[in-house]
């Protein structure tokens, strides 16, 4: 009882006489930037993403590999990297047995970016019986009582990896820093001009909670036992975050919020966890402190066009096939 995690971004001084202080060593402020043209806006973000990427090299003496979906954010890491390293790059890709409804991998893409970079690239397809055998140890392998769809993934897929490399890149983060998530339109069309400094708790939850909550607080109770009934102490966090950042429009609260809590408490730690149980160290350069304040600064037009994500979009235009894009 009484034991809490630190925030994001903070550290806990002990001092000699017992006394605890926490700290924030950074705080997510978007830099003043004038007007830029989309052309400028996409070779800021060129720059600084390559510069991300090229840090996760050069902060370690092992090599590196990439955990490469096949989707936008995974592609557009190997086709940066391959820009700024020599070497061979390593490729890991997972994929699971098809069912009637739907194909259990997608290693048409990954092949797609495997070849046009010459990766050293491996497919680890896993039978459906090893997944169901596996999940108690991955559920054990969560430091907290959290979980997702795709944790069994990682964690069969950092087994395989951790034999070839001890470092792998992972497109976490880009959803929450360039605004990829189908929400976020509704999000901001809800949310209109309200910022931090100009809004009250209640009308900020209101136009964030339609798009995201998945259930109401009510709903929650009815499921669980009474013995761990608490208050709405969601609504509650989510209300004071979206109400305390420095972001000229709602959106900026949002990606704000979801970046430097909702991100890093889920699929950042699921991650984290499904690897290090195997000593794997994933990294995730879109996470970069440098790049999130540059991307935040962006405008919100520039973030929510085709569909989200356009910066990254129009980044990866000549450097990854249009299927991937899009």
């Amino acid at each position: 009882k009484g034991v809490k995690k630190l925030e994001p971004g903070s550290c806990l001084v002990v001092a000699a006489d017992g006394q605890l202080d926490v700290q924030s060593y950074w705080t997510l402020h978007p830099p003043s930037v004038g007007s830029l043209s989309e052309e400028e806006w996409v070779e800021r973000m060129r720059a600084v993403c390559t510069e991300a990427i090229r840090q996760q090299l050069t902060a370690s003496d092992v090599s590196v590999g990439v955990l490469l979906s096949g989707g936008l954010d995974s592609s557009l890491i190997v086709a940066l990297l391959s820009e700024v390293c020599e070497a061979r790059l390593k490729t890991f890709s997972i994929g699971f047995e098809d069912t009637p409804e739907e194909c259990g991998q997608e290693f048409q893409f990954s092949d797609m970016v495997a070849e046009q970079y010459n990766t050293q690239h491996e497919k680890i397809c896993i039978p459906n019986a090893e997944v169901l055998r596996r999940l108690p140890d991955v559920v054990r392998a969560m430091s907290e009582p959290m979980v997702g769809q795709d944790a069994v993934s990682f964690y069969l897929l950092a087994e395989k990896v951790r034999e070839k490399v001890k470092v792998v890149l992972s497109g976490q983060g880009a959803d929450e820093v360039f605004a990829g998530y189908d929400w976020y339109p509704a999000m901001s069309k809800a949310g209109g001009q309200m910022n931090g400094k100009h809004q009250c708790p209640e009308e900020a939850l209101n136009a964030f909670a339609p798009h995201y909550f998945d259930r109401s607080h009510q709903e929650w109770l009815e499921l669980v036992d009474p013995r761990h009934h608490v208050q709405d102490v969601t609504s509650q966090y989510i209300s004071k975050r979206l109400t305390e950042g420095s972001a000229k429009t709602f959106l900026g609260q949002v990606l704000s919020l979801d970046v430097t809590t909702l991100a890093v408490d889920d699929p950042v730690k699921r991650v984290d966890n499904m690897t290090m149980s195997w000593g794997l160290e994933a990294r995730v350069p879109y996470l970069d402190h440098k790049l999130v304040e540059e991307a935040m600064a962006a405008p919100d037009e520039l973030k929510l066009r085709s569909g989200g994500k356009y910066l990254l979009k129009a980044l990866a235009r000549g450097r990854l096939p249009e299927a991937i894009i899009h």
